[in-house]
C-alpha cells in the first residue's frame, strides 16, 4: 500500500479485524465501505471537484492570456 493518509500498522491491524470479523459483521463493514465509496469516488463528483479547483485556480492567477505573477521567457539560443 503506498498511501500517506494510513500508516502500515494501523492498515495491517485493520486488516486483521475484517478477516477475524464473524460473516455478519464482514458483510456490514463491506456495505459501509462499498456504499462509501460510490458516494465519496464518483465520476460527478470528482468532475465538480476538477471544474471547481480550475475556477478557483483561474480566478487566483488569470488563464493563459492574461496570467498574474508569471513572466513568459523565450529560448535565444541553443548551445
Amino acid at each position: 500500500i503506498y498511501e500517506d493518509r494510513i500508516s502500515q500498522a494501523d492498515f495491517n491491524a485493520t486488516l486483521k479485524k475484517a478477516i477475524k470479523a464473524s460473516k455478519k459483521s464482514y458483510d456490514k463493514m463491506s456495505t459501509l465501505g462499498i456504499q462509501h465509496v460510490k458516494a465519496n469516488y464518483n465520476f460527478d463528483k470528482y468532475e465538480k471537484s476538477w471544474v471547481k479547483t480550475m475556477d478557483e485556480i483561474i480566478e487566483k492567477y488569470g488563464a493563459w492570456e492574461n496570467r498574474k505573477g508569471h513572466e513568459r521567457w523565450h529560448l535565444m539560443e541553443v548551445a
